[in-house]
């Protein structure tokens, strides 16, 4: 008895800090969404930053040019190359940026595919309704408590529920994408097989992050209103609701290409680098297909993502 209250009171601790992971209110600012908030927050005055340096560029490539037979065309020439410097080593550290949040969301994706796959299928089953579970009966009482956490679990309760579906669509043979049943067979050259990198991983990704749109300043000026005190769970009219919609798909769509973008081939392989390229852009353009698709129940890729949320919702 006592090692099954050590092992729930674990596990029960474990979701709990993948919840907190994704979406959480903290000093470090460091879950998925409070990172996704700062970039947007950020992105104006990088793009003006950026802006800068280039003009530098060019201004210094254009005295350059007019002055190239100028005795001081060394200091010019010495100039140019400085500006071009600078723009190569603010880009690096965007992009070092970029890279340290799509591979914090990977690895946050592994962690829940991890507690969700069991050894055959009633043990998958029994690990997602544990899951499921465990979420639901943390929510907290009192209704400003509950909202708030229902809205920082919601993300990990709708990936999960996504899976299952996935799991359920091919099950019953009723799955017509090919990207996805291209990856269904069993591949023996590689040590981690195609639908897990290639299929469910991307499918968290997009199901922890097809919302997150509504981190940026315009979507959170529509929620809470101008001065910023509008409750922002109440019911939006229509005006309010088809512009949130409208900002958090373009948003998202911005964070995934811009804030997260494809990974880096690390090696020295030309072969092997471009194997990866091409499956990174393969499951960015899969990623792209199912956050778009949920917008039109029709497409029924699309409800890998729409009918788990709005089931959460319910």
């Amino acid at each position: 008895m006592r090692k099954n209250t050590i092992s729930e009171s674990s596990s029960t601790k474990l979701i709990s800090n993948i919840v907190k992971k994704i979406e959480t209110s903290s000093p470090l600012q460091d879950s998925i969404y409070e990172e996704a908030a700062n970039y947007f927050t950020q992105l104006p005055e990088i793009e003006k930053t950026l802006a800068t340096l280039h003009q530098d560029l060019t201004t210094a490539q254009q005295n350059l040019f007019a002055n190239s037979k100028s005795e001081n065309v060394k200091k010019l020439k010495h100039k140019a190359e400085h500006s071009l410097k600078r723009i190569k080593l603010f880009e690096s550290k965007l992009d070092e940026e970029r890279l340290a949040r799509l591979h914090k969301l990977k690895s946050i994706c592994d962690e829940i595919l991890s507690l969700c796959i069991g050894q055959n299928g009633d043990d998958t089953n029994k690990k997602i309704a544990k899951l499921l579970g465990t979420i639901s009966l943390r929510t907290p009482e009192g209704i400003n408590l509950a909202l708030q956490y229902n809205r920082q679990s919601q993300h990990l309760y709708q990936a999960v529920l996504s899976l299952k579906l996935l799991d359920q669509l091919l099950e019953d043979k009723q799955m017509g994408n090919e990207y996805i049943l291209k990856r269904t067979l069993p591949d023996d050259t590689e040590e981690i097989p195609p639908f897990r990198l290639e299929v469910q991983i991307p499918l968290i990704m997009i199901s922890l992050l097809h919302n997150v749109g509504i981190c940026h300043p315009i979507a959170q000026q529509i929620l809470k209103g101008k001065s910023g005190d509008e409750d922002e769970f109440r019911v939006l009219n229509t005006d309010e609701r088809l512009a949130l919609l409208k900002c958090n798909y373009q948003q998202t769509l911005n964070y995934l290409t811009n804030g997260l973008g494809l990974d880096k081939y690390v090696g020295g392989s030309k072969a092997e680098r471009e194997i990866f390229c091409k499956k990174e852009e393969e499951k960015f353009v899969f990623i792209r297909l199912l956050l778009k698709s949920a917008l039109n129940s029709k497409q029924g890729i699309g409800n890998l993502i729409k009918v788990p949320q709005i089931y959460t919702s319910v």
